[in-house]
């Protein structure tokens, strides 16, 4: 004896396929725009970071040289390969920070 599968009317397969492209979908938008998010808040974190540090070596740097004392190695005054927009900044008497991938070239 031949046992009859049960078969599902033809709009329900539709409807199930429509639903599964559907979430499908959202989900990898969802991963997407999360991904997103997370990758601004990391760089962001990141720069911050990076800024909060160059300030504080800043610090050292400047209460070394107001003491008279000799600068920690790496540093100096009007260094050859400072950006423009800083030289600009530091003329001005202000303190700033830049971020840049690699090494500047002028």
């Amino acid at each position: 004896m031949r046992r009859r599968r049960f078969r599902a009317p033809a709009w329900a397969s539709t409807l199930t396929w429509k639903a599964a492209v559907f979430l499908t979908a959202m989900c990898c938008t969802l991963a997407a725009l999360l991904g997103v998010l997370v990758h601004t808040a990391v760089t962001r974190q990141t720069v911050s970071h990076a800024r909060e540090k160059a300030l504080a070596r800043l610090e050292v740097v400047t209460d070394a040289y107001e003491a008279g004392e000799p600068l920690p190695r790496g540093s100096g005054i009007d260094p050859p390969g400072l950006p423009a927009a800083l030289r600009a900044l530091a003329a001005d008497g202000e303190r700033g920070t830049m971020v840049a991938d690699g090494p500047h070239r002028p």
